[in-house]
């Protein structure tokens, strides 16, 4: 009887290749993006001087590299850096499509204390006005809890943000 390979046996992924230092999640990336994803991060790894972990520090004012490792994953600072850089350097925004648990609420929590520390005003929209609570709990894991939302939805129980 002869073997077959299932789909689902077959890798059809590579390591994410993070620029920077922080822990890293370990995740894998489609290997059909991999040219892509090299690509933008040697660009930005160029663009900014080398440094993604110091550039993030920077722009989100967190006092040391150990502090921005804490907040974020190396997946999140890169994608944070990415975002930052877009928004700097090209007037673009970012679309951040992660798998579920990869920490997408805390590269937007990350964004809107760049924001706020550049002296914007930062707007956050959501499908599920329960996505309040979660962006207040990762605003708060990276150190930002100081920072008051102002909520615009219609007031019910979801809309109520709440802590831990």
């Amino acid at each position: 009887m002869k073997k077959t390979k299932k789909l689902m046996d077959i890798a059809l992924g590579m390591k994410y290749p993070v620029l920077s230092q922080g822990q890293s999640l370990d995740v894998d990336t489609p290997d059909s993006m991999a040219f892509e994803i090299n690509q933008a991060l040697q660009n930005l790894k160029q663009a900014i001087g080398g440094d993604v972990d110091t550039f993030v520090q920077g722009r989100l004012k967190y006092l040391t590299k150990a502090a921005l490792y804490k907040a974020l994953s190396a997946e999140q600072i890169d994608a944070t850096a990415l975002a930052i850089y877009n928004i700097e350097a090209k007037n673009q925004g970012i679309i951040i499509a992660d798998q579920t648990g990869i920490g997408k609420g805390r590269i937007a929590a990350a964004m809107i204390r760049y924001a706020t520390k550049q002296g914007y005003r930062p707007v956050f929209i959501t499908e599920k006005p329960n996505l309040f609570s979660d962006l207040y709990r990762d605003m708060d894991d990276i150190g930002s809890k100081s920072l008051n939302p102002f909520i615009v939805n219609a007031r019910d129980a979801k809309t109520q943000i709440k802590d831990r």
